[in-house]
């Protein structure tokens, strides 16, 4: 799985070949964003097999810190 931000590699996490497990691929960073930042993830596999939908499978997650702050505004219909 590889992490590319404004296309220069940040996260790089590589296995190539068979194996005779179950390889759940698990990569985990927190990286410094500016407005503006393109974020690319990369998955590939130099073996045939299944992405499988189970909780502990491979999966992908994204967070912002701080959170944007929320404004909520009513209007009156009428």
């Amino acid at each position: 799985m590889e992490y590319l931000i404004n296309g220069v590699y940040e996260i790089d996490n590589d296995f190539f070949g068979p194996i005779n497990f179950a390889n759940v691929v698990a990569v985990s960073s927190i990286i410094q964003l500016s407005a503006g930042d393109l974020v690319e993830i990369f998955a590939q596999s130099s073996v045939a097999g299944v992405i499988s939908n189970v909780e502990d499978s491979t999966h992908f997650e994204a967070a912002r810190f701080p959170s944007p702050k929320f404004i909520l505004t009513l209007y009156k219909n009428g």
